[in-house]
């Protein structure tokens, strides 16, 4: 089991580049991939999109490459065709307002684009660092998820064993069920003064156990339970399939809830719910 919550992060050297990577997740309903890269890793994209999508099925994951430069590596260039434009649409700006001066370097330094700094980038080397960057931090990555996965599951299988022995205290407590609905009827008999029928008494007991018989709803219970722990321990993503079953346990035991009115069993209804809200919870976060 894989939880969706995950960090990694990594740095290298690329020539006089210092190369920084950051990968982490945070849980989502499908796969969501968030990719910052520098434009010289721009062509990168597709191959490392497709690698992480490869390595995980669900969750908001961030892939960010950040480059810092360690050396004087810039080169100062000018736009000399731009600079010369710019002086001639000043110096006309000059003649129609009749206005005295001239146009000075420092001016013309200052305006956008004529000067341009730019860097000599070994964008091949940069990619194959990444890249060395990108497997490493993945490696770290799933070995985390699968970590923070196996904590999950050790309380998955906690909150189900409440919902378990829950079942179990409820499945105890119905056997008696047919003895108290037959002992409150007789009882309502006497209390009418009317006269006791054990055959009417039986019968009307039969159908208090219809309406309120929950024999049903525990073997379903028990089998939805079941198939619970197995997925527990299947490999791959099964959040999906565990959340459908959160919803299969809720049914099962809202109805037992509806149909049992001993306090003692709506007792334990009621931790049986709370066991699964936390299983709900905690599913958030699995793959």
């Amino acid at each position: 089991m894989n939880s969706m919550t995950g960090f990694a992060f990594g740095e290298a050297s690329a020539g006089p580049l210092r190369v920084t990577a950051e990968l982490k997740s945070y849980n989502n309903r499908y796969l969501d991939l968030i990719l910052s890269l520098p434009p010289a890793l721009a062509a990168w994209e597709p191959a490392l999109r497709d690698a992480l999508a490869g390595s995980m099925a669900r969750g908001r994951v961030e892939f960010t490459v950040r480059i810092k430069d360690t050396a004087e590596t810039s080169t100062v260039e000018v736009n000399e065709a731009l600079a010369l434009q710019y002086r001639t649409a000043l110096q006309r700006l000059q003649k129609i307002a009749k206005a005295s001066g001239k146009v000075s370097l420092t001016l013309l330094a200052t305006l956008p684009g004529v000067l341009a700094s730019t860097k000599e980038v070994d964008a091949a080397q940069l990619q194959t660092v990444a890249e060395g960057l990108q497997v490493k931090l993945l490696g770290e990555f799933l070995a985390a998820r699968r970590a923070e996965g196996a904590r999950l599951q050790d309380d998955l299988q906690r909150q189900l064993e409440v919902i378990s022995q829950g079942r179990l205290a409820i499945a105890a407590r119905s056997g008696t069920m047919e003895a108290v609905f037959k002992d409150n009827l007789q009882r309502k008999f006497r209390e009418l003064a009317a006269e006791t029928d054990e055959n009417r008494i039986l019968a009307e007991t039969a159908l208090l156990l219809v309406r309120y018989g929950i024999n049903e709803e525990l073997v379903r219970l028990e089998s939805h339970e079941q198939t619970f722990r197995q997925l527990l321990t299947e490999a791959g993503p099964v959040g999906k399939k565990l959340d459908f079953l959160c919803q299969e346990l809720g049914r099962e035991i809202n109805t037992i809830g509806s149909k049992t009115t001993f306090a003692e069993v709506q007792q334990v209804v009621v931790a049986m719910k709370d066991a699964l809200e936390n299983l709900r919870e905690q599913l958030r976060n699995v793959e």
